[in-house]
């Protein structure tokens, strides 16, 4: 049991490190925004690029914030179902779908890291003004959902251990 609390907390370490950088795009990402108010406000001046990578952030932010939300439980769960089932339905149809989620974002990872190595190696651009390679935007997916998996892992497990409790 040991491993099992030593990744858990490596994990978790892992997870905030990424919730606070998600964060810290946030308050990035509004700060360039009133700044571009108050640049097209003052003096008649737009940068092109506050759009862009606002819409960036967003995708950054959203798969920067989903691990550690997994893991804290905040992340979108109908319970309404759940709650009315007794102890050990619940808890196997929390396993079950700890399995399921678990294998979906192993397989959304691996395609996405696949798509991410093919636009590496090809040289992708986006065909915006900026004009980012492909893969730095497509790189955080299947970071978020290898991360999101191991979480996944860790609920099996506990999930498994309340059961033989």
């Amino acid at each position: 049991m040991t491993m099992f609390y030593l990744i858990r907390g490596w994990l978790s370490r892992i997870n905030s490190a990424l919730a606070y950088l998600g964060a810290a795009l946030l308050l990035l990402m509004c700060l360039a925004v009133v700044s571009e108010i108050i640049s097209r406000t003052v003096f008649s001046v737009s940068g092109l690029w506050v759009i862009e990578t606002s819409e960036y952030a967003l995708l950054y932010i959203t798969f920067l914030a989903c691990p550690y939300l997994l893991e804290h439980k905040r992340h979108v769960m109908i319970d309404v179902l759940v709650n009315g089932l007794p102890p050990l339905a619940s808890r196997w149809v929390a396993l079950i779908v700890a399995i399921g989620a678990g294998a979906l974002c192993v397989l959304v990872a691996y395609a996405g890291a696949l798509t991410s190595i093919d636009q590496y190696q090809m040289g992708f651009r986006e065909s915006t003004t900026l004009a980012p390679l492909s893969f730095w935007l497509t790189a955080i997916m299947p970071i978020s959902l290898g991360l999101m998996a191991l979480q996944f892992g860790l609920q099996v497990v506990h999930n498994l251990q309340e059961m033989v409790d």
